[in-house]
């Protein structure tokens, strides 16, 4: 049975494409003003909503989940909510962190651990030097652990891209993400595939200045659907990070086509979104990974989910917003 949903026509894609974007822009934006942000975190309409979308504030919380979903026959991938620290001190915090969720994930019995790593929670923005010992200190700790570089912002993917192919020469298993919305990304997946790079490929969550980056769903898609294709007929291994179903169908079609084992390839979702999605692929015999974010640092993560979610902004907005008299 089909779970695809109606695509709109050329124009009127068009047209909503284009205010999601500015939507997008506007509400990241304005989630940085501190009464905003104090209104999110502290009203109590938001706790189902953290909770959909984070696994818990704690590694436990999030190892607890995974077992869980293990038993459903899905993998995880553990991220540590938190990035863009200021000192070399919480940098080093941050690589001790990791290894505790890995050392947790292996006592409890976690198949093929999966950690993703965010180089500014690592020291990006102190330099290149530093994210990088600190990545190497987490990668040497791994004990048989998937490690993967979460892509960041526009500012961040030069100096990404550059630490992830300098380790990989020393920890091969190291993979990275890439995002279709970047000018870039075409190049940048040449590059990784010939480095050997494993690559998950996601649309981008991250408001990005027209010079750098589409800024229309529709050519984001058409990006996407480009990279995926290319990379599918690579022998890359791939991570197809998306829940748009059309693009999931097309990625389907690809690797039937191109007669890879689909050992090779995985689809991942993230936490708290299209579950149905999610057990259908399973069913059909995929290999499915759901993105487990966790954590204190929760807020910055919770943003660019209600961005991407209008049902869910207008939730937040309808109860913390102050409410005008008769």
């Amino acid at each position: 049975m089909s779970i695809m949903g109606t695509r709109p026509a050329p124009c009127q894609e068009s047209i909503q494409s284009a205010m999601l974007g500015s939507l997008h822009r506007n509400v990241v934006g304005l989630a940085q003003l501190s009464p905003i942000r104090s209104a999110i975190t502290n009203s109590k309409v938001t706790k189902p909503l953290v909770d959909k979308f984070v696994a818990g504030d704690s590694a436990a919380d999030a190892v607890r989940l995974t077992l869980a979903l293990q038993e459903k026959r899905i993998h995880v991938a553990l991220d540590l909510l938190g990035e863009d620290v200021e000192t070399e001190a919480e940098a080093t915090r941050a690589a001790d962190e990791y290894q505790e969720v890995i050392d947790l994930a292996h006592a409890q019995g976690v198949d093929s651990p999966y950690i993703s790593v965010k180089l500014t929670a690592l020291g990006l923005s102190l330099g290149e030097g530093v994210a990088t010992r600190n990545l190497r200190r987490i990668l040497s700790h791994a004990g048989g652990a998937f490690v993967r570089v979460d892509m960041e912002s526009s500012r961040h993917t030069e100096s990404t891209v550059n630490v992830v192919l300098d380790l990989h020469q020393e920890f091969p298993e190291l993979g990275t993400v890439l995002q279709s919305c970047l000018f870039r990304t075409d190049r940048d997946i040449e590059t990784m595939i010939d480095a050997g790079v494993p690559i998950r490929l996601v649309k981008g969550a991250y408001v990005e200045p027209a010079e750098v980056a589409y800024q229309s769903k529709a050519e984001v898609v058409r990006a996407y659907r480009r990279q995926m294709a290319r990379m599918i007929n690579s022998e890359l291994p791939l991570a197809i990070a998306t829940h748009d179903e059309n693009l999931i169908a097309t990625a389907k079609k690809h690797i039937r086509e191109s007669k890879r084992n689909n050992d090779t390839v995985e689809f991942q979702l993230l936490l708290g979104l299209r579950e149905d999605l999610r057990d259908a692929l399973v069913e059909e015999g995929y290999h499915m990974r759901v993105y487990i974010p966790f954590g204190s640092q929760w807020y910055p993560y919770l943003v660019r989910r209600l961005a991407e979610r209008p049902a869910n902004l207008a939730l937040v907005a309808r109860n913390i917003l102050p409410r005008r008299g008769r």
